[in-house]
């Protein structure tokens, strides 16, 4: 596989370059369409020439593509350049500097490629061409429903995409990627769910009909907890569950009743607001057995200052609320634009947040005479959590709120802090990059990555501190100092050997980035390696590593595994290209025409193999496009094997059928004793241990961790406010209990983000 490879790779580069010399350029058709060198805006110019193609997905060539090409190094200036009659684009005179090349075209998905100031082989864009959904609505009888409104949830479309049926009962969705989408559609009591996912194919019009019936209905009463009399003008929210969707918002009458339809059934969320009482949030499942009876809580307040140990009033503390438990607080409507677990705007959160701030819900800041107020809080015992950089952060307790009452008596002193600075370096004394650098000092935590001179900076300490800094992931490297308040303590570390860094950037057989591959290397004993995953411009640094030389394997769905690749350095940055693959799928039934599940599967070559489900079906991904011969096995039903196939790169080639030679017969206990012991496991979600913190390494498209939100990269901070101690405990924590709705904390370029995950029902 890695000669292939290797191979490949060659020849992909070597077809590329004479693609792109065999083109000639019209005479008189201006390729760059920048300005005039001389200009005020001819800053993004030198000796750089870069040119390449636009195709589609069927490798046509893209007349009329734009191509913008930007740089960091030169903020707000940009040129442009129009493809040729042959999907070419050249410009001639670019500055040796990192590039960002973004291409365009109508009716096709847009493309984005950033280039090192090294890169000058010739590009291929490939644009995949959009599609389109014509849905249909009709009713029981048959005939079109106008103003229906439809909405559609699928790839990249957030928040959901819809749009009024016309008078004939139709509406039309263009500009849609390639992929699956559900369908749903509502007008005013009848609604209408689509069957299953509806397929986008690039370049086609997809049609669809729904048809309307009643749908479910949601009636119940709002109260007040201490009086039980009714509550009118109480806005009540009925939200599915789906990503991306509206909620539906009634508001009760003089007798404190509300009654909503139309509702799409499954799995909602109902939110109660008025005003002058505590929000209140609950999961429900529709439709309703019986009407609900809601109770709320007369919203209590707090208020007072923030100072500092001489008593002076200190602007700009951040307050976080939580319950005791450490989990956070309902405190306001959920606007537009804000998350949908946590209330309230996702706040600009200091670097080295404490965890505790972290799993809380921001609620306020002090003013410029340290003065602070918090409204809309359930009478109940609370934390606040507080910040401000140059301070140590404080916890205070809150205990005697009450109904409709305003504690007003909340003094908050912080005592100022000290730093901690340094640098992790190498026996070389070369800055290491990324290395996870922890502080203690007695309770209190602060934790950071090195920048990429390896120097780092940890804040808002005081005392004894001990500091550990982990370059390789078995290294622990230590120090003691004090830090004194308003002071700058100083902790260089230095690792006992000389550590590289091996620079990738992953690629497809046209040159463009491919993100979220993930890259193992190998060095020495097969137990020394490290993994990383590639950004969206592909590239990717793994540093920590003994010298070379290295191995290196990369896999990322829908590609070719790469395996075993032979590294001898580390001075240059490695180019990996991953060829595209096929899935096959199909069933595996008996002689009788049985469906046999637990068979294995695999091409006759072996680079794919999988094991049927209960209903005998399998699927082969990473499958080398080519003619295979699938083979099939069951200890009790024996072999049998498929005609020849024809794999194709990028494509899902489904209904195979292979027939075992005998005849399968279910164990009915086995059964049994299966279904006992199995439960459902988030294995949609990879999880790897770095240092000290859990990271995301996989989503798949379809699995409960990508509708939830959660990306590659993400670090998980918390589950239902406990933190994992493990990956097994992480795994544990979004699996119990079954069916529930966990709150999932995670840090997203170092900012704290809520979600909703859904466990997987029993």
């Amino acid at each position: 596989m890695l000669a292939l490879g290797a191979v490949v790779m060659v020849l992909a580069g070597v077809l590329g370059m004479r693609l792109f010399q065999g083109a000639s350029v019209p005479t008189g058709v201006a390729l760059d369409g920048g300005v005039e060198p001389g200009t005020p805006e001819a800053g993004l110019r030198g000796p750089r020439a870069l040119a390449g193609v636009v195709q589609d997905d069927r490798d046509q060539p893209l007349v009329e593509a734009l191509v913008r090409v930007s740089s960091p190094e030169y903020a707000g200036e940009q040129r442009e350049a129009k493809t040729d009659a042959s999907g070419h684009f050249r410009f001639p005179d670019l500055p040796a500097a990192v590039l960002r090349v973004e291409v365009t075209r109508a009716g096709h998905e847009a493309r984005e490629l950033t280039l090192s100031a090294r890169d000058d082989a010739a590009l291929t864009f490939v644009l995949a061409r959009q599609g389109e959904l014509r849905i249909a609505l009709r009713d029981a009888p048959g005939n079109p429903v106008d103003d229906a409104e439809v909405v559609i949830t699928g790839p990249g479309l957030w928040p959901a995409q819809a749009a009024r049926a016309d008078a004939r009962g139709e509406v039309l969705f263009v500009g849609l990627a390639a992929g699956d989408y559900n369908v749903r559609a509502r007008r005013a009591g009848r609604v209408a769910l689509g069957q299953g996912p509806t397929a986008i194919v690039p370049g086609q019009r997809t049609e669809a009909e729904l048809t309307l019936s009643d749908g479910p209905s949601l009636r119940g009463s709002v109260v007040d907890a201490q009086s039980n009399k009714p509550l009118a003008n109480a806005r009540v929210s009925v939200q599915d569950l789906t990503p991306g969707l509206d909620a539906l918002t009634v508001s009760t009458d003089a007798q404190g009743q509300f009654s909503a339809s139309g509702l799409w059934p499954g799995a909602s969320r109902i939110d109660v607001q008025r005003d002058g009482y505590a929000p209140m949030g609950r999961e429900l499942e529709l439709p309703a057995r019986a009407p609900l009876l809601i109770a709320l809580e007369g919203a209590a307040s707090l208020s007072g200052l923030v100072v500092d140990e001489e008593g002076k009033p200190l602007a700009g503390a951040q307050i976080s609320v939580s319950t005791g438990e450490g989990l956070p607080i309902d405190l306001a409507e959920p606007r537009e634009g804000e998350l949908g677990v946590t209330r309230g705007p996702v706040p600009q959160v200091p670097r080295g947040t404490s965890p505790e701030f972290a799993l809380g819900t921001f609620a306020t800041e002090s003013d410029a005479k340290g003065a602070f107020r918090i409204a809309r809080l359930a009478p109940q015992s609370l934390v606040l959590h507080v910040l401000r950089p140059g301070y140590l952060s404080e916890r205070v307790q809150v205990d005697d709120l009450a109904p409709h009452v305003e504690k007003t008596d909340v003094r908050i002193v912080l005592h100022a802090a000290g730093r901690v600075s340094g640098k992790v370096t190498d026996a070389r004394g070369v800055g290491l990059q990324a290395v996870y650098v922890l502080a203690h000092a007695g309770e209190r935590e602060q934790s950071t990555l090195t920048d990429s001179d390896g120097a780092y900076a940890l804040r808002d300490l005081l005392g004894e501190v001990s500091v550990e800094a982990m370059p390789d992931g078995r290294t622990t490297l230590r120090c003691k100092l004090q830090v004194k308040a308003n002071e700058e303590a100083r902790c260089d570390l230095s690792a006992d050997s000389a550590l590289h860094t091996l620079h990738l950037r992953v690629v497809d057989e046209y040159g463009n980035a491919l993100e979220g591959a993930r890259v193992l290397v190998r060095a020495g004993k097969a137990t020394d390696s490290e993994t990383g995953f590639s950004r969206p411009d592909g590239t990717l640094s793994i540093g920590e590593l003994p010298p070379p030389p290295y191995t290196v394997d990369v896999t990322l769905a829908g590609y070719l595994e790469l395996d075993d690749l032979p590294v001898s350095g580390s001075e240059k940055e490695l180019r990996i290209q991953l060829g595209r693959a096929a899935s096959l799928s199909g069933v595996v039934v008996d002689s009788l025409g049985r469906v046999v599940p637990s068979a294995f599967v695999g091409t006759k070559e072996g680079e794919s193999s999988s094991e049927t489900d209960a209903d005998g079906e399998f699927t082969l991904h990473g499958v080398p496009p080519g003619p295979h011969t699938l083979v099939a096995h069951h200890a009790g039903a024996g072999d049998g094997h498929s005609a020849e196939v024809r794999a194709r790169a990028s494509e899902r080639l489904e209904g195979l059928r292979i027939a075992l030679k005998g005849r399968y017969e279910p164990d009915p206990d086995a059964s049994v004793a299966r279904a006992k012991e199995e439960r459902p496991r988030p294995s949609d979600l990879g999880l790897e241990l770095r240092g000290r913190i859990f990271v995301v390494t996989q989503v798949l498209a379809n699995g409960l961790a990508n509708k939830a939100g959660l990306r590659i990269g993400d670090v998980l901070s918390a589950v239902d406010g406990e933190p994992p101690l493990s990956v097994a405990h992480a795994r544990g924590l979004l699996r119990d209990p079954p069916g529930r709705i966990a709150t999932v904390r995670v840090i997203r370029d170092r900012r704290p983000i809520n979600l909703r995950y859904k466990r997987p029902a029993l």
